[in-house]
């Protein structure tokens, strides 16, 4: 049996991605704003691992809208629309 474990890039880009469907550029605009207030919580945490987890991944999905928000913006998308991955045979 095959199991897959997310590493923490992936978990970010895929939970933002799926989140961000839809949004048009002022709820990116939030969503960029809550993930960098996140990303400054996590810093103030305790250095211990499990924290440590935690500010990459806030780190992560931080970068990630803004990403998200710079091209919604560079393409003067209405809503975020997330690129489609190319199609593999089967």
């Amino acid at each position: 049996m095959l199991i897959y474990e997310y590493l923490p890039h992936e978990l970010a880009r895929l939970g933002v991605v799926a989140k961000a469907a839809g949004l048009d550029r002022h709820q990116v605009a939030v969503q960029v704003r809550l993930a960098q207030e996140r990303g400054g919580s996590a810093r103030m945490l305790p250095a211990v691992r499990h924290h440590l987890s935690e500010l990459l991944i806030a780190e992560l999905r931080r970068i990630r809208w803004e990403r998200i928000a710079h091209l919604v913006g560079e393409e003067r998308m209405l809503v975020y629309s997330p690129p489609r991955p190319p199609c593999r045979p089967v």
